[in-house]
């Protein structure tokens, strides 16, 4: 029994060091024919995109997308949903990762 109470204070120690949240900072840019996406605020970004996962804090992810209304509206949206996938794209491919594990043991 005291064992277990020790796995499980290392379990809670390292949730509480390296589970925290953490957030991504992406910009993207387009100069008429490419988009590009940049971290962090690049100049001239048509779309810029911050995503902080709490999800060991509170169960959440944060997504916060701003465009610049100097571009065209076509190329803002497709600018903002690049932004949206470069900024969350671990939380995309944990939740793949994840779900395709449940689902080949679940089928076993």
């Amino acid at each position: 029994m005291m064992k277990l109470h020790w796995v499980l204070q290392t379990i809670e120690l390292l949730l509480l060091l390296f589970g925290t949240s953490y957030g991504a900072l992406v910009s993207i840019t387009f100069d008429g024919s490419a988009f590009e996406m940049h971290e962090g605020v690049a100049r001239g970004w048509v779309a810029r995109g911050n995503f902080t996962d709490n999800t060991f804090v509170d169960g959440w992810g944060y997504l916060e997308i701003e465009t610049n209304p100097a571009y065209p509206d076509t190329v803002q949206a497709y600018a903002a949903g690049f932004a949206e996938g470069a900024a969350s794209q671990d939380m995309i491919y944990n939740a793949y990762r994840y779900s395709r594990s449940y689902l080949s043991n679940s089928l076993l």
